[in-house]
């Protein structure tokens, strides 16, 4: 994968030095799309922030849950982190973002699946559910932003295939950040036409060519095959 290994390497130095990017990753399951990636971004080190979200097949009917990935990636929550202390540890992360968190806490603890308090439940009540998938898509955005002021944003979006609707349209929503910020998305799905996320590349190809890298990862060839069981297996590997 050396040639594509230097595709996504030099987008990515682009987006260290402020640079918006949008890298599409495509392929079958089990190719090597996330360990292109993961190679790809380890000399970036502290220069970028990487958050990342994941589609899930048992997640589709629930909303936005590769969105809610990267902010808990984002707050650090592991699996057993308990609701309280998310919603505690967002409020500590918003206050030196936004002067006023208020305006983005209730979207983005809708995001991340919080239960709201009555006073949050009320005015999200009084929102239709357009309004509130624009306030959140906006919540995210703002959310973004102010963390690229601080150094450039990498926003990794892995099984995409998988994804809903909403998060789709809040990820295509996203595109437009990488004109104007120093932001960074990476698109990691399997090659299916048929699938939602094959839309976004499609977007983001006709609408951002100058940002836009493509890579569709295809089986390695014998001698690239021999050359990596030989790595993995330290040499040992008699020739066939």
């Amino acid at each position: 994968r050396d040639a594509e290994l230097v595709l996504v390497r030099d987008a990515l130095e682009r987006l260290a030095d402020g640079i918006g990017a949008i890298v599409a990753i495509t392929g079958e399951a089990g190719i090597g799309k996330s360990r292109l990636l993961a190679e790809a971004a380890a000399p970036l080190g502290e220069r970028v922030l990487v958050l990342e979200g994941r589609g899930l097949s048992y997640a589709q009917e629930f909303p936005y849950a590769p969105v809610r990935e990267l902010l808990r990636d984002w707050l650090g929550a592991g699996a057993t982190t308990s609701e309280a202390r998310v919603r505690l540890d967002l409020k500590a992360a918003l206050q030196p973002l936004f002067a006023d968190p208020d305006d983005v806490y209730p979207f983005l603890a809708g995001l991340l699946g919080l239960t709201p308090d009555a006073q949050t439940a009320a005015r999200l009540r009084e929102l239709n559910p357009e309004t509130v998938h624009m306030r959140s898509v906006h919540a995210v955005e703002d959310l973004v932003c102010a963390l690229a002021g601080e150094r450039p944003v990498l926003l990794v979006l892995e099984d995409l295939h998988w994804a809903d609707e909403p998060t789709l349209d809040l990820i295509e929503d996203l595109l437009e950040l990488t004109e104007r910020e120093p932001v960074g998305l990476a698109l990691l799905y399997r090659a299916d036409r048929e699938a939602g996320s094959w839309r976004i590349g499609e977007r983001a190809r006709q609408r951002y060519p100058h940002r836009y890298q493509e890579l569709e990862l295809r089986p390695l060839a014998a001698d690239s095959t021999r050359a990596l069981v030989r790595e993995l297996a330290e040499g040992d590997v008699p020739e066939p």
